[in-house]
């Protein structure tokens, strides 16, 4: 590996992000952050790139963002 994991990085803090607006009530920004989060593990998927662990945080978002859904 080149050292460069942007893409798992990038969307785990997008949802760590989404799951602090959505434990603070706002639920619409978290649920822009999980759908950031969603492209990015959907990017990191499709790439190859540890893919079990994206699965896991792309099922994670999405019920997340179900959530947000239901509670505007």
């Amino acid at each position: 590996g080149g050292g460069q994991s942007g893409g798992s990085a990038k969307a785990a803090s997008d949802q760590e992000n989404a799951l602090s607006l959505q434990q603070g009530g706002e639920f619409k920004q978290a649920r822009l952050a999980y759908q950031r989060a969603i492209r990015a593990y959907e990017a990191q998927i499709a790439s190859g790139q540890d893919v079990e662990t994206a699965q896991r945080g792309l099922a994670a978002c999405q019920t997340g963002l179900q959530i947000c859904q239901q509670s505007q």
